[in-house]
């Protein structure tokens, strides 16, 4: 393979992976996604797009933690979901997504929640 194709094939990868990133942080502006949606969904995307479902879910008046279904006025329904939410982003990979394809990326975990957390 020359350097021409190999380039080429190279930045196909990148753009493949940043447009699942998107469809990823598409699916989890829905309300609410699975707890196990959102701990696959962590080696699909960076730091950076978990800010931007965050940010886009608090526009919708959702709580920012994706697996909670409750609405409000600020980013996060309660202290409970700030810090899950925060340990959540804190555990994502900042490595470029194409560059993960012979990674091992560690299970991703959740906080565990109260039962009664999400009414």
């Amino acid at each position: 393979m020359d350097k021409k194709k190999a380039l080429e094939e190279k930045i196909r990868f990148q753009v493949e992976c940043e447009k699942t990133a998107h469809l990823t942080v598409q699916r989890l502006l829905d309300n609410p996604v699975t707890e196990d949606f959102l701990i696959d969904s962590g080696r699909l995307i960076k730091p950076e797009h978990y800010d931007d479902v965050i940010e886009e879910r608090a526009i919708s008046h959702q709580c920012g933690y994706p697996v909670c279904p409750n609405s409000l006025a600020n980013n996060f329904c309660s202290n409970e979901c700030y810090n899950a939410s925060n340990y959540y982003k804190s555990q994502l990979s900042t490595s470029p997504l194409w560059m993960r394809k012979n990674q091992k990326i560690p299970t991703l975990m959740l906080l565990s929640k109260p039962e009664a957390r999400y009414v």
